[in-house]
């Protein structure tokens, strides 16, 4: 049995679902109802839109900076002390030895990162961010931060605390159901190596 602030929030998300039916091309009429499942489906699907939408403007600003996985290389980089195998970045991407190798080979191009090979078969490199890399990566955050205040125009702090929240929520709630199917919790972690 819902509870009346449940009630009240399924109201206000069905007046909310009627506001924002244009961006979702789903015309409704005025004085639809609509049920719980159709509000979660409208929110998943909004949801999604915007990572897509957020994934093509991000892409669209970051071009002119790095390629995507370059950029993730040199994150990879900084978030690690400055240096790493390039295999073990290879391994954290999910991209093949050969990708990986032709990463590392423009980053070196462009200055953004050096390669001292560690044993002569060239299977042993040790990958270092240089000081032009670090600082293509501080322009990179000033995009993704002009990005994410251009994102936000128009809503104001309190609903953007109300929506972290339930952000934070629903993650809660997607590691909670990986845990129930014993699925390995970490999106970001490297691939499980299996027997």
């Amino acid at each position: 049995m819902r509870s009346a602030e449940t009630n009240k929030e399924m109201k206000f998300a069905q007046q909310s679902d009627a506001v924002g039916d244009n961006q979702m091309h789903e015309p409704k009429t005025e004085n639809a109802t609509q049920t719980e499942g159709e509000i979660y489906r409208h929110a998943q699907r909004g949801f999604i839109l915007c990572d897509r939408l957020h994934h093509m403007v991000f892409e669209k600003y970051m071009k002119n900076i790095a390629h995507r996985s370059q950029h993730w290389v040199l994150l990879y980089l900084q978030r690690n002390g400055g240096s790493a195998w390039q295999k073990e970045i290879a391994e954290a991407m999910e991209v093949s030895p050969a990708a990986m190798t032709g990463t590392v080979k423009k980053l070196e191009k462009s200055g953004y990162v050096t390669k001292t090979v560690v044993d002569r078969d060239n299977r042993q490199n040790q990958i270092t961010l240089t000081p032009q890399g670090a600082e293509l990566l501080k322009r990179g955050k000033q995009q993704v931060d002009e990005i994410n205040q251009k994102m936000f125009v128009g809503i104001d702090s309190a609903d953007l605390v109300c929506f972290a929240r339930c952000l934070q929520r629903m993650e809660e709630n997607l590691y909670e159901m990986l845990r129930e199917a014993d699925v390995d919790a970490d999106p970001f972690a490297p691939p499980r190596k299996h027997p």
